[in-house]
């Protein structure tokens, strides 16, 4: 079984993470296009010091990225977006990936998830123990 990692992204990166999401929402819908940040808005998210991104690592092959976004409390945190590219998808790997996350950021007590599309990502966060709060929001509450 290939192994699942993360691996925190670096600014000079930050190309990578952008190329991963014009190839992940090629022809965005109208309602999609809050999604998509330019390369700019990546570089201001990065520079924020309570975001961080993730590369997802598929063996050794860049799988996709996330964003884990914390609150200034540092105990709730949100993953927007969540991205895995189509090569990847249908793997097992995002519950995989919503574990490691919750690993590396054990402070967090309150998750949450932003769909960024209508994916089959809604039955692996129910599997996690994430409650749909609603359209497109998840949430976990860690005791």
């Amino acid at each position: 079984m290939v192994e699942v990692t993360l691996k925190r992204v670096q600014e000079t990166e930050l190309g990578t993470v952008w190329q991963m999401q014009q190839q992940f929402f090629a022809t965005p819908t109208q309602d999609q296009m809050r999604f998509v940040d330019s390369l700019a808005q990546i570089h201001w998210r990065f520079r924020n010091e309570q975001n961080n991104y993730f590369f997802i690592l598929f063996g050794d092959q860049r799988a996709g990225y996330l964003r884990l976004q914390r609150d200034k409390t540092g105990q709730r945190g949100q993953l927007s977006p969540l991205v895995l590219l189509s090569d990847f998808q249908q793997c097992g790997i995002a519950s995989q990936v919503l574990t490691l996350i919750e690993m590396t950021a054990p402070e967090i007590r309150v998750w949450q998830v932003r769909l960024q599309l209508t994916t089959s990502l809604a039955p692996i966060l129910a599997k996690q123990g994430y409650q749909q709060v609603d359209d497109g929001y998840w949430r976990k509450i860690k005791d």
